[in-house]
């Protein structure tokens, strides 16, 4: 900034320059006129280019002055604001000091609170511990407690259970108390109505003597007595020749009750040796089992068979092999299981007429009712044979429930690990078989029979069991 100090030394030079510049024009022009006019015109062609550069110099000092008005206001204002700024920042070092104890002060409870801090922490630590042993034992105790639910749910359910059947036996213990006193006073008077018999039972000699063991055996149309026989500790049932049959019957004793569950299991084991016929014959015909064939004078030596008995159109076609039909006064079960054929047949059979000759029969019986079911022997590993070989150990099961006139026949090959025919069942229609309301005797049986295709049929094991079971109400 040019101040007007400086522009007045410079005026007060030009003014010596130009008086020093008359000097010696002056000077000069004593010497000698031309000089100095030389000199004169010199001097004012320089005063001329002096008074130019003032009249710059001056314009330029108006400039500058302008500038310095300008900049004195400026000046002038940056004085207030630095005076108005000096008082803010005494005011902010006041401020500063303030803020400073302040923070001293907040660093003080800083630390204070950051040990308190670090105190808690250390005690949020231990209790984080203690909260997850107390969470862990919650967990255990709630596994306890779920676990005790659990079998407290059980054993009140047992116990309703418990109490409900003990409320059935209670009421089952009177019924089967009224049922025994009931059963008793008809024990008294089976006693007294059948106590002849009991006596016969009792005596097994005498029994034997009235219902004796029954061996049948036919050839062809023709009776034979060559077979049934026993060797060693078998019952050679048929033998290796065409067309033959025979049958062993037992007698048992039915007692009726009201209300049973009566049942006869029969066990029947064998086996067949010799094996013969046309060469693509195997084991034919089988085993047949009778049930509650009735006693008579008859029995014992008169029966038909199915050859003899097919002239007559009564449908024993449907047998295989020869099979013995003993003579009985009312309807009985015929089983008949052919290997042969791979199925298990159930008849009813049933003699419409009193024979008036003994020996084998051509006519007088008929077929009241049948069903087959077809069963097949499981192969071996390695082979692919589905029936029996000669030797083999051969099991045959049958049970009958009088009440419901449900047959099961269960076979079972010696050698083999599967069941055949296991559960195959069959349903008498109700009314076919009457049973007597007494105390009777019934006979039981088994036998075999060959066709073109025949072997030794032997009969190793025959069992005879029955079931009683009464019938709780309630």
């Amino acid at each position: 900034m040019v101040s007007w100090k400086t522009l007045s030394i410079v005026f007060a030079i030009l003014i010596v320059v130009v008086a020093v510049v008359l000097g010696v024009f002056f000077y000069m022009a004593s010497s000698s006129a031309n000089y100095w006019k030389s000199q004169y015109s010199s001097l004012q062609s320089q005063y001329s280019t002096l008074h130019n550069q003032y009249s710059t110099l001056y314009n330029q000092c108006q400039i500058l002055q302008s500038k310095y008005n300008t900049l004195q206001v400026q000046y002038n204002t940056l004085n207030t604001n630095y005076t108005s700024l000096k008082t803010n920042y005494g005011n902010l070092q006041v401020s500063y000091g303030n803020l400073k104890n302040q923070y001293e002060s907040l660093q003080s409870q800083y630390s204070s609170l950051q040990s308190q801090y670090n105190a808690l922490e250390s005690n949020y630590t231990t209790l984080k511990v203690s909260c997850s042993n107390l969470q862990n034992q919650y967990s255990s105790l709630q596994s306890q407690y779920n676990s005790l639910k659990s079998n407290y749910t059980a054993l009140t359910n047992q116990y309703n259970s418990l109490q409900s059947q003990y409320a059935n036996l209670q009421s089952q213990y009177s019924s089967l108390q009224g049922q025994y006193s009931e059963l008793n006073s008809r024990y008294q008077a089976l006693q007294a109505q059948y106590g002849p018999l009991l006596q016969l039972i009792t005596n097994s000699s005498a029994f034997l003597t009235s219902f004796p063991l029954v061996f049948l055996g036919a050839n062809g149309t023709l009776a034979t007595k060559q077979w049934p026989r026993v060797i060693g500790n078998s019952i050679l049932l048929a033998p290796n020749a065409s067309s033959v049959g025979g049958a062993v019957l037992a007698p048992f004793i039915y007692i009726p009750t009201s209300g049973p569950w009566y049942t006869w299991n029969i066990h029947i084991s064998g086996n067949a040796t010799s094996l013969g016929g046309p060469s693509w014959c195997r084991l034919a015909d089988g085993y047949t089992v009778y049930l509650l064939i009735k006693p008579s004078n008859l029995l014992n030596n008169t029966f038909g068979t199915s050859e003899s008995l097919s002239e007559s159109s009564t449908g024993f076609y449907s047998f295989g092999g020869n099979v013995i039909i003993p003579y009985s006064p009312s309807p009985y079960i015929i089983i008949q299981w052919d290997p042969w054929s791979s199925s298990v047949t159930a008849y009813v059979v049933d003699w419409y007429k009193t024979p008036n000759t003994t020996g084998i029969q051509t006519s007088g019986a008929v077929i009241l009712w049948e069903n087959s079911q077809h069963v097949s022997l499981p192969s071996l590993p390695g082979e692919n044979i589905t029936y029996p070989l000669p030797g083999e150990e051969l099991v045959l099961y049958v049970q009958y429930n009088a009440s419901n006139g449900v047959l099961s026949i269960t076979i079972m090959h010696g050698n083999r690990t599967l069941l055949i025919g296991s559960g195959a069942g069959f349903t008498i229609p109700p009314g076919l078989i009457q049973l007597s309301p007494g105390v009777s005797v019934y006979y039981v049986g088994v036998g075999s029979q060959t066709g073109m295709c025949y072997a030794n049929w032997y009969l190793n094991e025959f069992r005879i069991r029955t079931e009683l079971s009464l019938t709780v109400l309630g």
